[in-house]
């Protein structure tokens, strides 16, 4: 037995030798590779493992990049092939890696194995342009879904939007990339995210509170809803002067921009700024940095109508939970004539079960023809049906009830969102810090709300 192992051992050497093709198992864990002998002989490795950044460093700088950050997303994706240059001990080859299965382990951290295969070199610097145009379109596929991915995770939304950043700049190799927004009257902009290549200086902190006055073109394009698309500063009209003398202090060679546009306005820009070099814009340059910018756009709005959802859920629970008096909410079922045969106790307080004596499990979320006997039952049902003859009295109250905010900048954003122009201005001294370290700042705000109380009876 021993021997037939031994021989099919030798077997499975010569056919991947021949095949140019081993296999790596990856431990996201460790960040390290574990490589079959073909693989560690074309890396020209002494042992049988390598981490993640030392094969990184391996791929060729203009796939680098790339490559790197989409084999991190192996968790999350189920498909991953990748055809590539890289540095071996054969010189610069080319390899495709392509994944085949992955597992959680018994402590639960993530594993992967696939197979890497020495290819043929592209024939000419044509195919291979092609080859690497293709490699761009499926990375601009894969970071559309990713930016995707991490808006609707419980993420900083601060850290998805600079995530998403960072992959225009890598992709164009740009030299700053950044989110400009304008105030409630489009008087000023500032700029409230920003990355920059290394080397390049930010302009974060110039870009506050920006008067638009002067800037009257980019700002028509912007609420007109055009991008501004320029190879070179000579590209601005006449009449853009300001604007074109602001982006040559910035020693900007070429810009792309794409307005950010919720329901209701235009409320800021997305833009990258190229200083190193000039660079002709596609049509496909457009479309991915477009789409991204939709995606902003809509996971923007989401997230602050989660925020806003979860906060009134909250207030409500809270209001329901601590109110000095018996809460109960009922579904009531009728039938084809409007008559209630039944009805569900969709919701309740602690209070209520206090006054009636019975645990708040026995009867909430539970019908009340689960709960009471047919006599009961026709009782209760009689008075649903008589309850708009009973009489009641409303009160109205107010109870102080701010908006709580993760940072600075969603404060800014909430009020160019949902703000008046006044109270945007005001934004710097209304807002107040918390201590809480989930929402450090809130606005004050006060709700108001009625309500309606029923007599039934002569002391209830």
């Amino acid at each position: 037995m021993s021997g037939n192992r031994s021989h099919e051992a030798k077997r499975f050497q010569l056919l991947s030798s021949v095949g140019q093709i081993g296999w790596w198992e990856a431990d996201f864990a460790t960040g390290e590779y574990l490589c079959s002998e073909y693989v560690c002989n074309l890396l020209g490795l002494e042992g049988d493992t390598l981490t993640f950044r030392q094969f990184g460093q391996l791929i060729r700088e203009d796939y680098r990049c790339r490559i790197t950050r989409e084999f991190l997303s192996i968790e999350e994706i189920e498909v991953y092939e990748q055809t590539f240059p890289i540095y071996s001990s054969q010189g610069i080859v080319w390899v495709c890696s392509r994944l085949g299965e992955k597992w959680l382990t018994e402590d639960g951290h993530p594993k992967a194995f696939g197979i890497l295969q020495l290819v043929n070199t592209p024939a000419d610097a044509q195919s291979g342009d092609i080859l690497k145009q293709f490699n761009e379109l499926l990375f601009r596929q894969h970071s559309v879904s990713q930016s995707l991915r991490n808006f609707l995770k419980d993420k900083s939304l601060s850290e998805v939007i600079s995530g998403v950043l960072k992959d225009v700049l890598e992709l164009f190799h740009g030299g700053r990339v950044y989110i400009v927004e304008y105030d409630a009257e489009y008087r000023t902009q500032t700029c409230t995210y920003e990355v920059v290549a290394e080397g390049v200086s930010p302009e974060i902190d110039m870009l506050q509170q920006i008067p638009t006055n002067g800037m009257e073109w980019w700002l028509k394009q912007m609420l007109a809803g055009k991008p501004i698309l320029l190879n070179t500063l000579s590209d601005l009209p006449r009449v853009a002067r300001q604007e074109s003398e602001i982006l040559a202090m910035q020693n900007i060679k070429s810009l792309m921009v794409v307005p950010l546009r919720n329901t209701e306005r235009v409320w800021g820009y997305i833009g990258i700024d190229l200083v190193d070099r000039y660079y002709k814009w596609t049509n496909e340059d457009y479309q991915w940095f477009s789409s991204l910018a939709d995606i902003i756009n809509i996971c923007i709005s989401l997230r602050l109508a989660r925020d806003e959802a979860d906060r009134e859920r909250n207030f409500l629970s809270n209001l329901y939970k601590y109110m000095p008096m018996g809460y109960v909410r009922l579904s009531i079922l009728c039938d084809e004539e409007g008559e209630p045969y039944d009805y569900l106790i969709t919701d309740a307080n602690q209070f209520s079960a206090d006054l009636c004596g019975s645990p708040l499990e026995r009867y909430k979320g539970r019908f009340a023809s689960e709960i009471y006997s047919s006599d009961k039952l026709s009782t209760k049902l009689r008075i649903l049906a008589d309850i708009h003859k009973h009489p009641y009295t409303s009160r109205r109250m107010a109870l102080d009830f701010p908006q709580p905010l993760r940072t600075r900048e969603d404060a800014q954003r909430f009020m160019a969102l949902y703000g008046r122009g006044d109270a945007a201005e005001a934004l710097p001294t209304s807002l107040v810090s918390t201590g809480d370290p989930e929402f450090p700042w809130q606005l004050p705000g006060v709700r108001r709300f009625g309500m309606i109380i029923i007599k039934e009876g002569e002391n209830r």
